[in-house]
């Protein structure tokens, strides 16, 4: 899926060929940060699913239960996030980190620009500026070319608190 906005007539005049990029090309409208702010919503959900996915399954650690199992929950609750909580929840589990779809460094990325955003905008940037240090950690201890889901390796070096 691409996400478009801004002049309704070359989108028009574009469509069939961004057709062939993305069957599903969806025109937001005239304004030009449209398509953008919905981008960010969806990267906001995205945030929380990350986030809350590895501090679930450092709560089934914490109880010595599968985190595999945890992911085939989710798959059974919303089939098309699920199936992302699912191999993140085999990820976790086997410890096999490497070869990510979408690297806990671009995801991190992602997150400052979500900070800035929020704060250009001056929307309330706690959520993603909090979230923002766990990124950074994981980066910084050498975890960036792997899945998102290694954000998990920060959380358990602090399971005392």
């Amino acid at each position: 899926m691409i996400l478009f906005s801004g002049s309704h007539t070359a989108f028009q005049t574009s469509e069939p060929l961004l057709k062939i990029l993305a069957r599903n090309s969806i025109y937001l409208g005239e304004p030009v940060g449209s398509a953008s702010a919905q981008a960010l919503a969806v990267i906001s959900y995205l945030l929380g699913t990350w986030l809350g996915f590895a501090h679930g399954a450092h709560t089934l650690e914490a109880e010595n239960q599968r985190v595999d199992s945890f992911g085939s929950m989710i798959a059974a609750i919303a089939p098309l996030l699920g199936e992302e909580a699912k191999h993140q929840g085999k990820v976790i589990q086997t410890g096999h980190f490497g070869n990510p779809e979408s690297s806990l460094k671009t995801s991190a990325d992602s997150v400052e620009r979500f900070v800035q955003q929020a704060r250009e905008s001056g929307v309330n940037a706690e959520f993603p500026a909090n979230a923002l240090p766990l990124f950074a950690k994981a980066v910084e201890a050498g975890y960036g070319n792997e899945e998102v889901s290694a954000i998990i390796k920060v959380l358990r070096s602090g399971s005392a608190g």
